[in-house]
Order: structure tokens, then sequence, then C-alpha cells
């Protein structure tokens, strides 16, 4: 996917009067309906917060029937870098969470240039208790598989 949109679409995600280009869309698809909305983050791994517009059944109209979030960046992506989405909603099945790691390739921050890529994930963990609101950070571990390769894994 490119690191930038221009934002032409009908019913734009992007607030009227917002410059454009934006960030390309970073969304999560639940298989049940969203009916709270606890945490939708993007940050580049060195821990920096990424401006986001975010989208979703519970503040647009156009989404009412949808049960996907979205998260648009206010600014193109930039090339060569890595970046976590978390997410973090009450679903009519409970508490669900997605996170996930991309890196965007090389290039430049015009329209078109550059793509991302997924590098894991997302990892999906539903959450059974209504106080588990906030999830533990992150973190990846290293293990071994049966033939001596080292595998790195994120814990769910």
């Amino acid at each position: 996917m490119p690191l930038s949109w221009p934002g032409l679409e009908s019913p734009s995600p992007i607030p009227a009067g917002a410059p454009t280009p934006v960030g390309y869309t970073v969304s999560a698809h639940f298989p049940a309906e969203v009916k709270r909305v606890h945490r939708m983050q993007l940050r580049e791994v060195d821990g920096a917060e990424v401006p986001c517009y975010a989208r979703h059944r519970l503040n647009d109209e156009a989404l009412r029937h949808s049960n996907s979030v979205f998260l648009l960046p206010r600014e193109p992506l930039r090339p060569a870098a890595t970046y976590r989405a978390t997410i973090l909603v009450e679903t009519t099945d409970g508490f669900r969470e997605a996170r996930w790691t991309f890196t965007t390739t090389g290039g430049s921050r015009r329209p078109g240039a550059g793509m991302a890529t997924a590098l894991a994930g997302p990892a999906w963990r539903q959450r059974g208790r209504a106080q588990e609101t906030t999830p533990p950070p992150a973190k990846r571990e290293a293990t071994l598989t049966p033939g001596g390769r080292r595998r790195d894994v994120l814990p769910l």
C-alpha cells in the first residue's frame, strides 16, 4: 500500500478542510459489533505517537453498519520506518485487541511513493473481563524451533 493517500473518496474519512495528502489508512475488522472504542493508536517503534484521525461506527455515520475501525494518519507515513498499531475495542462478544507492526519501504513521501508491509500480525486477543480495559505492553519473545532456528513470537 502507498505511504500517502490523496483522500479522493466519497464519503471521505478526512475531516472537511483538513490538509491532504494524509497517510494510508490502518484498519482492523472485528467479528462482532463494536460497542465502545477504548484505544486506537499508531506509534513509530521509537515511541513517537503518530497523530491520526480515528473513524468507527460510533463517530462516523457512514460506518454505522461496520465492525471495522480505521486510523488515518494526518500526514504521509515516513519511508523506511517501522510502526506499531494498537486497537482495543469492546464488542458484543467481549473485549478485543488487535496489535501489529509494519514497516514502510524506502522512497519519498509524495503520494503513491513507497509501500507499507505488515511484519507481524495482527495479533488478536479476546479479553474476557470488563476491568481489563488497559492491555499490558507488547513485548516480543524469541523461541527456538525444534530444528534450532530462532523464531520471534508476539505472545497473546
